[in-house]
């Protein structure tokens, strides 16, 4: 939340953060938290295991797709 940004920075006493005005309360907090939103399984556990693996097969997947995309487009066809 932006606009917690440089507040709260006492740990355990936050008396100097209401002294220099860091002090920030910021209530109840309604935001989804962990990672819901972004398509990890949260009550599989083999399927969270492997979750980091697939997603590292995804990653260079694509940046093959990528580089062979790249390169494909620059070589030169020989004129006929």
């Amino acid at each position: 939340m932006p606009e917690a940004y440089g507040k709260n920075l006492a740990n355990m006493f936050p008396f100097y953060d209401w002294l220099f005005g860091t002090y920030y309360e910021a209530g109840l907090c309604t935001a989804r938290m962990g990672a819901l939103d972004t398509g990890v399984p949260d009550k599989n556990p083999i399927a969270i295991y492997i979750h980091p693996f697939i997603a590292w097969n995804d990653m260079i997947v694509r940046r093959l797709r990528k580089r062979k995309q790249k390169v494909s487009k620059t070589m030169i066809t020989p004129a006929e």
